[in-house]
């Protein structure tokens, strides 16, 4: 099994989107490896900027070991966050696993969303759209928060928080009113040849 890992997001100019870069990689041993963090903080190899925290991309490229032939399994990716302490170590913190996503759009009721994300571990999850506040009340690992207040087709920059440690600012747009606006469906579709 391989071990790449690299920043995420990775802050460039060539694209609009978030997306990871693979900068270096490391072998797991007896089911151990060590995550060279500090590589990605050294001049020529900081594409974050970073200083004391990020987060990176971990990908694992995993294969059954068979005779003659090692047959691979698949990829799987991660992100973990951390920081640097005062000593100079890096420690994991609670990291953002999946998403967030914003769910339940819709025209039967444009003033609300539903912003959901999962974490590697149980805590309180927060959701900050515009300069307002949503907070769960119980920890858990697969978290929805209900926004609601919202003005009907308007466009809102929001992050959620997981134990403090903040996601990407992005955007979503609300619904417009019920009869109001136009319908556009995409497809996509893949033949696997």
């Amino acid at each position: 099994m391989e071990r790449y890992i690299g920043s995420y997001p990775f802050k460039s100019q060539e694209s609009a989107y978030d997306y990871k870069r693979f900068r270096t990689s490391t072998s797991i041993n007896e089911g151990r490896a060590t995550i060279p963090v500090g590589y990605l903080l050294q001049e020529g190899h900081n594409s974050e900027d970073w200083s004391y925290w990020g987060t990176i991309a971990i990908r694992f490229e995993l294969y059954g070991e068979m005779a003659n032939k090692d047959r691979q399994l698949g990829t799987y990716d991660i992100f973990v966050s951390f920081i640097k302490d005062s000593a100079g170590n890096f420690l994991k913190l609670p990291s953002i696993v999946e998403g967030p996503f914003v769910n339940m759009v819709r025209s039967d009721e444009p003033t609300s969303v539903l912003i959901s994300f999962k974490t590697i571990e149980e805590g309180i999850g927060k959701a900050v759209v515009g300069n307002k506040e949503y907070e769960e009340s119980a920890a858990r690992k697969n978290h929805e928060i209900k926004i609601e207040g919202l003005m009907p087709d308007t466009k809102y920059y929001y992050y959620v928080s997981f134990n403090g440690v903040p996601s990407p600012v992005c955007s979503f747009r609300t619904a417009p009113k019920k009869g109001d606006g136009e319908v556009v469906f995409a497809y996509t579709g893949d033949r696997r040849f």
